[in-house]
């Protein structure tokens, strides 16, 4: 019994599910954020400095320079001809003409603090700015364009996703995805994602929000219908993992520190492989102090795992009472019961 909990312990905490995983192309460095246009997939390169392209119908495909000696290239968006570019340490956004051979870059908005990402909506492009905490937009098609107020503060914001008028939002001060609605004339957060490691961006696939875990090394979501803000992991042991693009019924996924690019089927990342629990539920979850167990009938023996699969805490409990978790450090954790039940939960 020992055995094959250590093995499914293994599956949930270091590869979680058997997902999919296919690496698009490697050698890159430091790949951050991604664009599309037709067949042709945009790579930033943050400490490449420069934006590669690679061509999605090539099984083995070769990167590509489009533009090299940027600052910092982050986020990435594309209307048109025009690639826009954040450039973080450049403290600006960039625009170069991709239907020409050899493009140059030209300033767009310029005076910026630390721009980290962007998305485009219509002729609207929003920025996010590391540095001076803000929501900016850009009308792209002003012969003048200059980088509005939309939102402030938010705590180091990241990646982002628009559903509607609703954009969600990469907190990574304070390890959460957030949402306003850009309908509000007085927008207000709305904690949508917590208890996450170094959240760096989102992608969106119906009512599920995948998330990547920078120095947390772990590919997450967040089912938005549940009511619930906890995060169920999905792959850990990535290498750095940032930006997240969903292209038809892939979702890819660049992995920094290894310099390549993987992409997962959304099929099999929709399912989960382990059903755990038989009619038991574990409440609140996420907790800060107590746990109680919903459906026990008897009293049974339990073990706490943290996600190296180590043994952290054990008892007995009888029906009606309480785990206590108070000492426990902030984190996801799996309980056991002896009668094969296993419940994961995060400790706030």
């Amino acid at each position: 019994m020992k055995r094959n909990f250590t093995l499914l312990l293994f599956l949930l905490f270091n590869g979680l599910m058997l997902h999919a995983q296919t690496e698009v192309v490697s050698g890159l460095s430091d790949p951050y954020r991604f664009a599309l246009d037709g067949d042709d997939l945009y790579i930033s390169e943050f400490s490449g400095d420069k934006i590669v392209k690679i061509d999605l119908t090539d099984p083995t495909p070769t990167p590509v320079d489009v533009v090299t000696g940027l600052n910092s290239p982050a986020g990435l968006a594309i209307s048109g001809n025009n690639l826009y570019i954040a450039e973080f340490l450049g403290s600006r956004i960039s625009v170069v003409d991709i239907s020409d051979p050899s493009p140059t870059r030209e300033d767009f908005i310029t005076g910026l603090a630390g721009p980290t990402d962007l998305l485009l909506d219509g002729n609207n492009l929003y920025i996010t700015d590391i540095s001076s905490d803000d929501l900016r937009v850009v009308d792209i098609t002003d012969p003048t364009p200059t980088a509005d107020l939309v939102f402030s503060p938010l705590a180091d914001p990241y990646g982002m996703i628009l559903d509607g008028t609703e954009l969600f939002i990469v907190e990574l001060g304070f390890n959460r995805v957030v949402k306003i609605d850009l309908a509000d004339s007085t927008p207000v957060k709305v904690d949508v994602a917590t208890g996450l490691f170094d959240p760096d961006d989102i992608a969106l696939d119906g009512s599920i929000l995948y998330i990547t875990e920078y120095f947390g090394n772990q590919l997450s979501k967040v089912d938005l219908t549940s009511g619930s803000t906890a995060i169920t992991p999905i792959e850990s042991g990535l290498d750095t993992p940032a930006g997240l693009l969903i292209i038809a019924d892939e979702l890819f996924l660049a992995e920094g520190s290894a310099g390549r690019v993987l992409k997962y089927d959304l099929n099999v990342l929709s399912v989960d492989e382990f059903t755990l629990g038989n009619q038991l539920s574990l409440y609140p979850n996420p907790s800060s102090d107590f746990l109680n167990i919903a459906g026990l009938e008897a009293e049974v023996d339990f073990t706490i795992y943290n996600v190296l699969g180590a043994e952290i805490k054990s008892g007995t409990l009888s029906v009606q009472q309480q785990i206590d978790i108070q000492e426990l450090k902030t984190g996801v954790y799996m309980l056991q019961l002896e009668n094969g039940n296993v419940l994961r939960f995060v400790k706030e």
